[in-house]
């Protein structure tokens, strides 16, 4: 059987922002171990989530309520909060500075 369906949307984007810990960290340098340090996991993967529109959160802002858990996670998961540095012998490293991660709202009108 073919199925041929073309969904058509409109995303607004926010501007991208950085969520740092609610509370200090520690500041360290962590090395990875050699089998994160492989040639091979040397590059990103962007992420995105969707959450579907729940009307029992009328009036209630899920994007608060997802960006404040992110920064309290972030004190007990500090090293993602860190940056990646390569040291001798291009080592890979986690610099626990707690700069925060990239975070972006977006909304879409898709309908199902």
């Amino acid at each position: 059987m073919a199925f041929s369906s073309t969904l058509v949307f409109t995303v607004k984007r926010r501007e991208p922002e950085l969520v740092v810990p609610t509370k200090p960290t520690p500041r360290e340098i962590k090395k990875l171990s050699d089998i994160d340090d492989q040639e091979g996991f040397r590059f990103q993967i962007p992420l995105m989530f969707f959450y579907r529109n729940n009307p029992s959160m009328r009036g209630k802002d899920p994007v608060g309520v997802i960006r404040e858990g992110l920064a309290k996670t972030l004190v007990y998961y500090y090293p993602f909060a860190g940056r990646i540095i390569e040291g001798d012998n291009r080592k890979l490293m986690v610099d626990c500075n707690g700069k925060g991660v990239l975070f972006v709202e977006a909304d879409a009108n898709v309908k199902d």
